[in-house]
């Protein structure tokens, strides 16, 4: 067990009132916690292992997905480090929160989240000696400014607070249609373009951001070596070989920028890009990327609109929940403007929602009378093939996110 579980004070100290962020940024102003936490971290970790073992239980196998050889290439992969295990390296992982007092959130179910988050972590982790991961980790919480009474209490849970102010504000917007309305996108507006300060936090080569609602069950050394090391190098080609792609066998760039997965279910087959599902990404350290967002956020140019020719530089990311804000805007920039630089992953394996992708009838935003007959039944994303992730065999799964 973590000694971050092992504290004596923790159920002490986080039974006191407090008020804890929600998983988009929000923290309940609810009435003192009155019962015992540990206990009911410990319930709902129950709860939520026990719920995800019933629905893997249910879940038929699935055909194996893509290559081949992917699997095969896996465990050779993970053979070459146990025999020949380098020097640990510490990987950043953040989650952001922007502000207190919202309906949606429930104070101790986040402490629970937290802590499960936190210890889904550790358990992927080299501080873990049965991950067999090479690689230690640390946590951060980005808070905003407002939010920063409410944050003090993740510092118990191992949490590093970084307070920042908004990188920009909605007065500094030139583009008129966006400096309107930007307060307006779900979840916070503006303010939620603090997770940009993911790519410049402290001395960790690789950041990985989270929503709150997620939990790891296997490492993810294979990322991070195929960012660090160099595609011809031995470490790097093998990384690379071990990825799980959307699209297998499409070519990847030369160096690695991020990994990141599609919001896919948002998606009418052919009628706009997917955004970027904005709760998962494992990026390299780089400020310039930050500074890259930040002017294009400042200049402004969105047009009101659903479908290609409009949204950012009428790019056709608009329209979908979060267009305007990290959904829309990060999608567009490794699309458009840092292009051959984001790896998409395996939705079904990495950032797991349990989602349907599949355009049928049911699903999620089935509107037929806008697509071609030929697409219904078919991949949201135009592919002949891709994996049914309601069906995905648990034992593949990397990461799952509590979301829609």
């Amino acid at each position: 067990m973590p000694s971050f579980l092992k504290r004596r004070n923790i159920n002490k100290d986080l039974s006191k009132e407090m008020q804890i962020p929600s998983a988009d940024g929000s923290v309940s102003m609810e009435s003192p916690i009155k019962i015992p936490v540990r206990r009911k971290c410990i319930s709902s970790l129950c709860v939520f292992v026990g719920i995800i073992a019933m629905v893997c239980v249910s879940w038929s196998v699935w055909p194996t997905y893509g290559n081949e050889n992917v699997a095969q290439s896996i465990a050779s992969y993970s053979q070459i480090f146990q025999d020949n295990p380098p020097l640990t390296k510490t990987i950043a992982y953040a989650i952001s929160f922007v502000k207190c007092g919202d309906k949606q959130t429930n104070a101790a179910g986040l402490i629970d989240a937290a802590i499960v988050l936190r210890h889904s972590i550790w358990k992927i982790s080299s501080q873990n000696p049965t991950s067999g991961s090479k690689y230690d980790y640390k946590m951060y919480a980005i808070v905003h400014r407002n939010a920063e009474k409410c944050s003090a209490s993740l510092q118990e849970l191992g949490f590093e607070i970084v307070v920042v102010d908004p990188p920009v504000k909605q007065s500094e917007i030139r583009g008129e249609y966006l400096k309107k309305s930007i307060h307006k996108e779900w979840c916070c507006g503006a303010d939620e373009f603090i997770k940009l300060e993911a790519y410049s936090l402290r001395d960790e080569e690789i950041v990985v951001h989270l929503d709150i609602d997620f939990a790891f069950y296997k490492p993810l050394d294979h990322l991070f070596d195929a960012i660090l090391y160099d595609k011809d190098s031995k470490e790097g080609q093998d990384a690379r070989a071990a990825l799980e792609l959307e699209r297998p066998g499409e070519t990847l760039p030369d160096k690695i920028g991020a990994f990141i997965t599609r919001d896919w279910a948002q998606v009418a087959p052919g009628k706009f890009p997917p955004g970027y599902q904005a709760g998962f990404i494992v990026a390299r350290r780089d400020p310039s990327v930050r500074e890259d967002l930040i002017e294009i956020i400042k200049e402004g140019n969105y047009t009101d609109g659903w479908g290609r020719g409009y949204g950012w530089s009428g790019s056709g990311h608009s329209g979908y929940v979060g267009a305007r804000a990290m959904q829309g805007l990060v999608a567009y920039y490794y699309d458009f403007v840092r292009q051959n630089n984001a790896v998409e992953l395996n939705q079904c394996r990495h950032n797991h929602m349990g989602m349907d992708i599949l355009y049928r009838r049911g699903g999620l935003n089935f509107t037929p009378r806008y697509v071609k007959p030929e697409v219904i039944g078919g991949c949201r994303s135009g592919l002949d093939y891709c994996e049914d992730c309601m069906t995905t065999d648990f034992d593949k799964i990397y990461s799952v996110h509590y979301t829609m």
